[in-house]
């Protein structure tokens, strides 16, 4: 009898670790999400701390299912920002720092997107793509992400 009440029991906890497992998709650490800036950005303008938005260009799938669609967005922040002077070449940095799922959550991402010289001034323009990687492990729910897929 004791046998078969440990046997019931492993098994039932086996099947609840699958059961849990089935139920949530992984998105894990380093995952690549390709994104591009939506509008031209040049020292010239560009300030310290000044909100950037960028796009995703390509789904990222976990499996078969879409967790951030292409057209997603994605944020960050400019880091260096210091116009062309007399003396020198204008520098422009921007940190990006968040992508955000198809159900709306904010994924930790990192990447640095420096600017590109057009003449004296640094320029970020659309045609630049740039390579954010996922910088933490998630479990997230697959029926959130399954629904209206």
């Amino acid at each position: 009898m004791s046998k078969r009440i440990l046997y019931s029991a492993v098994l039932s906890v086996l099947l609840g670790v699958r059961a849990h497992a089935d139920s949530t998709l992984s998105l894990t650490k380093g995952t690549p999400v390709k994104i591009h800036i939506g509008q031209t950005l040049s020292s010239e303008t560009a300030r310290l701390g000044e909100t950037i938005r960028f796009e995703v260009l390509e789904d990222v799938k976990v499996g078969d299912v879409v967790v951030i669609p292409k057209g997603a967005e994605a944020e960050g922040f400019v880091v260096d920002s210091m116009p062309a002077r007399h003396w020198g070449l204008g520098r422009l940095s921007v940190y990006v720092n968040a992508v955000h799922t198809r159900t709306g959550y904010r994924v930790p991402v990192y990447a640095v997107a420096n600017a590109a010289h057009t003449g004296p001034q640094a320029m970020i323009t659309p045609e630049m793509d740039f390579l954010a990687k996922t910088s933490v492990d998630l479990s997230l729910d697959r029926e959130s992400y399954v629904r209206n897929q």
